[in-house]
């Protein structure tokens, strides 16, 4: 532990109002301090806690190590989380219920979420994984950065679509439309696929909005999923 770092008293007190707070953030720009400074709270709190950095890991192994840590807290809903695996559309709402019920004992545990929430948003919107964003949603406007949270309601706020909304909606793409959107989907960029089409990249901008709009998409990276129907 590094004995130098100095807290002072007015952050110290802010910290401690962790004991008693569901949901706290600490949120500053990169380089800052931020983990060294609850490195160093949490040490001296006294109090049980789980440490997860998913900066530099996959979802995958952060899921599990998360169910380790749960596991080794004598938490009862570890063994079946970890069955069950990383969250997907059979699974999350069976693992957003045990999340709830999970029962830590008499002594509080903190689980702290380093660099989370964008990262979990960055995971989350290509397989449409809602649910923790809408069981969440009050917290997320209290502490959630305004332009993180405008990305977050825009997409919560999409109508959820049935692979035959999705099928309609292609139906309604244009020929060159459908051909864009092709090409973009399997990783062709803006100027390349202008090369091939002898269009400007305006005009291929323009076509993925109209893509997008009908497909109810907002990532270029989706178009992936629609390839067999394009």
């Amino acid at each position: 532990m590094d004995h130098s770092l100095y807290l002072p008293p007015r952050l110290k007190n802010k910290l401690e109002r962790i004991r008693h707070n569901p949901v706290t953030v600490v949120f500053a720009p990169a380089g800052y301090g931020k983990t060294a400074l609850l490195s160093k709270w949490v040490r001296e709190s006294g109090l049980r806690f789980l440490w997860a950095d998913v900066e530099d890991q996959t979802p995958q192994k952060g899921y599990a190590r998360f169910c380790q840590a749960l596991a080794q807290a004598g938490v009862p809903q570890a063994a079946r989380l970890s069955e069950l695996g990383f969250p997907g559309h059979s699974s999350h709402y069976e693992i957003a219920d045990l999340l709830r019920q999970c029962d830590c004992g008499p002594c509080p545990l903190l689980l702290l979420l380093d660099t989370w929430l964008a990262r979990a948003l960055d995971y989350a919107r290509p397989d449409d994984l809602r649910l923790p964003f809408l069981l969440c949603d009050r917290q997320l406007a209290s502490f959630a950065p305004a332009a993180l949270y405008n990305t977050i309601r825009i997409w919560l706020n999409r109508p959820l679509l049935t692979a035959a909304a999705q099928e309609s909606g292609v139906s309604h793409l244009m020929a060159r439309e459908r051909e864009i959107a092709r090409l973009a989907g399997l990783g062709l960029r803006n100027k390349e696929i202008a090369l091939q089409l002898f269009i400007s990249q305006g005009t291929v901008r323009n076509h993925l909005n109209e893509v997008f709009q009908k497909l109810a998409i907002d990532r270029r990276s989706q178009l992936k999923d629609f390839l067999d129907q394009l």
